[in-house]
């Protein structure tokens, strides 16, 4: 290999393994523990409207009779 690609790996593993000590130390210091995140909470009736809407529409949808007919005849 090239000295340059030699070079650009140990670069890689050696950014690497310092990314990866810096979120283990994280991990045992309790250093993240402050994240938090809001979940709002979901309502039981959603989509509800917009279902009976839509049962209504299709009761009143007429079917047009060639599309009735069976592809064998």
């Amino acid at each position: 290999m090239n000295r340059s690609w030699i070079t650009l790996v140990i670069v890689a593993v050696f950014t690497l393994l310092i990314i990866a000590g810096y979120e283990f130390v994280n991990s045992l210091t309790g250093a993240n523990l402050d994240f938090s995140k809001e979940v709002n909470p979901i309502e039981n009736d959603l989509g509800t409207q917009e279902l009976m809407f839509l049962k209504e529409i299709k009761a009143n949808v007429q079917i047009p009779d060639e599309n009735l007919d069976s592809p064998n005849q």
